[in-house]
């Protein structure tokens, strides 16, 4: 009895992989007995055979996981490697059994064998942003990439300076991955922690025109160069971070009006002609205009935003909040291009601002 795999090496996409099958099952066998195993779920049950064969619908298993990211995005800090999910399957029918491992994350992809070989291998990052990407100074950036078994890796940045020009530098140098077991590259490319990087260089006085991420690894180039374009402030642009449909991270930017409101709703005791408040749901609700978008790739990567599980809106200091997007308005005419809004608001409940902190001025009548 065996388990055949379709999908072959690499990591799955729990929303496109394909089934498994379970084949040469002995005839005298009529069920075949299929336990599970990812992380600490365990789970079981019974298959009938039909033909010599079961299909494991592997696809909904993986979904009903729901295992979320592989990455804990509030710990970022430098470079990380991290495992993706694993799961583990026995099959059993009398005394014959077989057994299968893979290793998966959330998210989905239509690519052909040949793209996902390379995305696989390391030589892409996991993202859909336009090669030249636009940031901010305040903006959160996550690059990742997947790192082939026991491979040393290298990251090196390309600054372009307003006056020292084009300048490169290794700034994450051998990390080696020794495990047989694939890894997925999570790095922090925003414009914060490059900045940093280059004051440590002796650049402080030099402005950041642009700057460019690229991996390598046991001397191959991988995976490709990142640009990121540096944009001048803009207090109306908003910065949105998501974990797109391969398990990475992209960030997009709205560049329209903004509104916020309160939605509250309230429970209320009454007795004779007195009420009593009883409970108050409030919530800070945004309206976000994304802006006029101009392009396809643009169109497209807010459509994979708006199909995330897992957003978050970056504020001016760098922190993320995570994101409940409630309703959207992305009716565009087919082949033409637009502007779209959604309305959200922050998964935590937001509760206090600020306090007064300055000291009081001394008082003076003189106007009064």
């Amino acid at each position: 009895m065996i388990i055949s795999d379709p999908n072959g090496d690499g990591i799955l996409f729990s929303r496109s992989c394909s089934d498994l099958t379970i084949m040469n099952i002995p005839e005298t066998s009529r069920e075949v007995s299929v336990q599970l195993f990812s992380g600490d779920m365990e789970s079981s049950f019974k298959a009938t055979q039909f033909g010599g064969k079961v299909i494991i619908r592997l696809c909904e298993i993986l979904r009903g996981l729901d295992a979320g990211s592989v990455f804990d995005i509030d710990q970022t800090n430098g470079i990380t490697l991290s495992s993706p999910h694993r799961i583990y399957i026995y099959a059993s029918a009398g005394d014959d059994s077989a057994t299968w491992q893979g290793w998966f994350v959330d998210g989905g992809s239509d690519l052909g064998k040949t793209s996902l070989s390379e995305l696989f291998g390391g030589r892409y990052w996991w993202s859909f942003r336009k090669q030249s990407a636009p940031t901010f100074k305040f903006s959160k950036e996550i690059m990742v990439a997947a790192v082939k078994n026991s491979s040393r890796v290298s990251i090196s940045v390309t600054f372009h300076f307003a006056q020292a020009g084009k300048v490169t530098w290794t700034w994450h140098s051998n990390l080696n991955s020794t495990s047989s077991n694939p890894k997925l590259m999570f790095v922090d490319c925003s414009f914060r922690k490059v900045r940093e990087f280059a004051d440590t260089l002796g650049y402080v006085n030099d402005a950041i025109i642009a700057y460019d991420i690229t991996g390598t690894a046991d001397a191959d180039g991988y995976p490709v160069g990142q640009r990121f374009i540096v944009a001048p402030n803009d207090s109306r642009v908003r910065g949105w971070c998501f974990r797109n449909s391969l398990g990475g991270y992209d960030t997009v930017y709205s560049y329209g009006a903004v509104t916020r409101s309160i939605d509250s709703e309230t429970k209320v005791f009454s007795t004779g002609r007195t009420s009593t408040e009883l409970e108050n749901y409030s919530d800070e609700v945004w309206n976000i205009d994304t802006g006029y978008i101009a392009d396809k790739r643009d169109l497209e990567l807010w459509y994979e935003f708006l199909r995330s599980k897992e957003r978050y809106a970056i504020s001016p200091d760098g922190s993320l909040g995570k994101i409940i997007v409630d309703e959207s308005d992305s009716d565009l005419q087919s082949g033409k291009l637009g502007n779209m809004t959604f309305k959200c608001r922050f998964a935590k409940e937001t509760s206090g601002y600020d306090f007064t902190k300055p000291v009081l001025e001394d008082f003076s009548d003189e106007f009064t």
